[in-house]
């Protein structure tokens, strides 16, 4: 138990530590005058994302409604995942992907079928779970490229059973 401790223990002044930092940038943020811009870093643009303060700020988009900004703790979540590698693996999945789309053809052609299906040559507005539902496919594709390549060495390749195929079981 002592390493489940020390682990927590060590996540706790990580999250602890974010927060400060990002409480201190907020503050810093709104002592700019209107007239200078604001630094141009991901934390800067995470929390002045869905505000006026952000450059692309709309309150619409396709005639709905824009999401809230983000809160301290969504913003401290993004930040944790970036140090633990999230978006190395969203990007080393997104890679895996476009590879197995230009090795079967067949199936890029169903999935790009499935969203066109889906959102209707609507390319700017936002993604709703209703939406996301619907794309049975493409879910299936990047499940499939998941279990493929395995891009978390200590997600483990394998049946729930064992299982015969051609007279060889495992």
């Amino acid at each position: 138990m002592d390493k489940v401790d020390d682990l927590l223990q060590n996540v706790g002044f990580i999250n602890k530590r974010l927060d400060e930092i990002i409480k201190n940038r907020r503050k810093e943020i709104e002592n700019i005058p209107l007239e200078k811009s604001l630094p141009n870093d991901m934390l800067t643009s995470l929390i002045t994302a869905n505000t006026t303060l952000d450059v692309n700020y709309t309150t619409t988009v396709g005639g709905e409604a824009l999401n809230r900004p983000m809160s301290d703790t969504e913003i401290c979540g993004i930040i944790f995942d970036g140090f633990l590698g999230g978006t190395d693996i969203t990007a080393n999945t997104i890679s895996f992907i476009v590879y197995y789309l230009a090795h079967y053809p067949d199936v890029k052609k169903k999935m790009m079928e499935e969203i066109d299906r889906t959102f209707q040559g609507d390319k700017t507005g936002p993604i709703t779970e209703d939406d996301y539902q619907k794309l049975k496919y493409c879910e299936a594709v990047i499940k499939v490229v998941s279990r493929l390549f395995t891009v978390v060495p200590s997600i483990v390749k394998g049946t729930a059973k064992p299982d015969e195929i051609a007279g060889y079981s495992k």
